[in-house]
């Protein structure tokens, strides 16, 4: 049986320009009672963007993160 992660996400998130850049800031807790080890994380954010010919449409974009 492999052990699965409990994680938990907080109910809101903020965004805000940090030394000139714009910043996502979320939190992530871990539910479970023994540490987690040889964690990977990765975001995606979904973005709105207009085409060239002006069509509305939504891109995946990963996310650099600073941990």
């Amino acid at each position: 049986m492999t052990p699965s992660a409990r994680i938990a996400f907080a109910k809101y998130c903020l965004l805000r320009r940090i030394d000139g850049q714009m910043c996502l800031i979320f939190r992530v807790a871990n539910q479970r009672t023994t540490p987690v080890v040889h964690v990977q994380i990765r975001a995606t954010a979904l973005l709105k963007t207009v085409t060239a010919e002006g069509q509305p449409t939504f891109v995946y974009k990963t996310l650099k993160l600073d941990v």
